[in-house]
């Protein structure tokens, strides 16, 4: 049983940090937890259709807030708000509900309201990330770290923590990105991906280090050559550069 507690806990960091094969390697048992968030990974690896199928005859509150979520995704934006919201009306204190619910507000740009489920959550890390993107997002980084001050008195060694913190010190800029490179790069380190490898580039973009990004990006591109972020950052690294910025464009 503790093997599966730890195995669901690594799972569930390389989530948050890109790593959606790695995880689907993972033997997680066959717990409400562990298929949503294995479906969660299948969607971002572009299962969708699978899991919608999968999905079919399940009425828990957390597995109808993944079909929702799932299905605007997928595009089918209209029907996958009317079930959020009808997850949203009748189970607003699941945990699932709050944190997919709260992703598709988000998308939708209806801050308010999402924050105004988020904030029901009860210490979820996920929830807190969520909370901390809205507050950036509508430029109240008081409100931000706020947030953060608070997650950290009951999570200040998660990882979805120490990325909210990077999210923060990347919005101030200046050598307030020094901290996020450090926290970017050590995660990297760990388990190099697109996701703390970007991280990671931005913030030497924002501390002058436009060589060292250009390096960090093509290793990025190297493991996943069409990702949008690494690209775009890419383009801006070479443009600032003065370098050829063609060879990123298709």
């Amino acid at each position: 049983m503790m093997d599966i507690e730890i195995d669901f806990f690594q799972a569930r960091n390389l989530f948050y940090q890109g790593c959606f094969n790695l995880l689907l390697e993972k033997d997680l048992g066959e717990n409400q937890a562990a298929r949503i968030l294995k479906g969660r990974a299948q969607r971002m690896l572009g299962k969708g259709n699978e899991i919608l199928w999968e999905l079919k005859n399940e009425t828990t509150p957390e597995f109808l807030a993944l079909r929702g979520w799932v299905l605007y995704e997928e595009g089918d934006k209209e029907q996958g708000i009317s079930e959020i919201r009808s997850c949203i009306s009748t189970s607003s204190k699941n945990a699932t509900v709050q944190v997919l619910g709260g992703h598709v507000l988000y998308r939708e740009e209806q801050y308010e309201e999402a924050l105004e489920l988020l904030k029901g959550h009860s210490e979820n890390v996920e929830a807190v990330a969520l909370i901390i993107q809205i507050f950036l997002k509508e430029n109240q980084l008081k409100e931000a770290q706020k947030e953060l001050e608070i997650a950290r008195t009951w999570a200040s060694d998660d990882i979805i923590i120490q990325l909210s913190e990077a999210w923060i010190d990347l919005y101030k800029g200046g050598q307030a990105a020094l901290n996020s490179f450090y926290i970017y790069e050590e995660l990297a380190q760990t388990t190099p991906n697109s996701l703390t490898l970007t991280g990671q580039a931005v913030a030497e973009l924002q501390l002058g280090r436009l060589e060292d990004a250009e390096e960090t990006l093509a290793q990025v591109l190297t493991l996943t050559p069409h990702d949008g972020d690494a690209l775009a950052n890419a383009i801006v690294t070479a443009t600032l550069l003065g370098k050829d910025t063609s060879v990123y464009i298709e």
